[in-house]
């Protein structure tokens, strides 16, 4: 919540956005770092399983992107900006005395600007310019899915970071660490209260370096069927 306030102060957002916006409030995260899934006390020289902990208002928000950018667009044509959807880029082009130039294609006239803020994350082309080419050294590889018929009592809180097994041997293919992360859907928020909502999301992810020869996404979706009853037992089978 503290991220969003901040927004507030800056007159981005206002609180009224942020009641709207947050559809989903519960009390924090657990983490987690254990060789199986089983209750622990102490540490993992005191239960030879692992440990795990509380981290309170952490990742505790479910936020509507939706009504979130709809607020702020709005705001942004009432203090005189423009938004521009469907329109294609073409190019950025920068000038150290001029500042940079927004190619919007044959039918618009360029776009100048003092700065540009490129969030198309690590698939924009400006990204791959500055790598010059060259393929990430590493990846997180990710799947997961959002679903009902969990558990309702169980669904108060969500994992930030969580291991229930010990690494894969996946043979020529190398060795994966899982990890996984959950996080309960519309409670805590218009009168939903905890313990009402059967929905979660869950993620099931990994770090490899970004050699061809690693599993697959398609490996990775298996292991995450195979292993969500373990890890969400109120799931007994992913596929009913």
């Amino acid at each position: 919540m503290d991220e969003l306030l901040e927004l507030v102060e800056l007159g981005v957002l206002t609180t009224e956005d942020i009641d709207e916006a947050v559809k989903t409030e519960f009390p924090g995260c657990r983490a987690g770092f254990k060789n199986k899934e089983a209750p622990t006390e102490g540490s993992y020289s005191e239960n030879g399983i692992g440990y795990e902990c509380f981290t309170p208002d952490v990742l505790n928000l479910g936020i509507s992107p939706a009504v979130l950018i709809e607020n702020v667009a709005r705001r942004f044509v009432e203090n005189g900006g423009t938004v521009m959807e469907q329109t294609p880029l073409k190019g950025v082009v920068v000038s150290e005395s001029l500042g940079a130039a927004i190619d919007l294609g044959t039918d618009s006239d360029p776009i100048t600007s003092r700065l540009v803020l490129d969030c198309m994350g690590n698939g924009s082309p400006v990204s791959r310019q500055q790598r010059y080419g060259m393929k990430p050294d590493g990846v997180c590889c990710v799947v997961g899915s959002c679903a009902g018929g969990y558990a309702k009592e169980d669904n108060l809180m969500g994992d930030i970071i969580y291991t229930n097994s010990e690494m894969q041997d996946k043979g020529d293919r190398g060795m994966l660490q899982y990890y996984w992360e959950a996080f309960p859907v519309g409670i805590g928020r218009n009168g939903v209260e905890p313990g009402a909502s059967d929905v979660k999301t869950t993620y099931m992810f990994t770090y490899l370096d970004a050699d061809k020869d690693r599993p697959s996404l398609t490996t990775l979706m298996e292991d995450y069927w195979t292993q969500l009853p373990i890890y969400q037992p109120s799931i007994s089978d992913p596929e009913e």
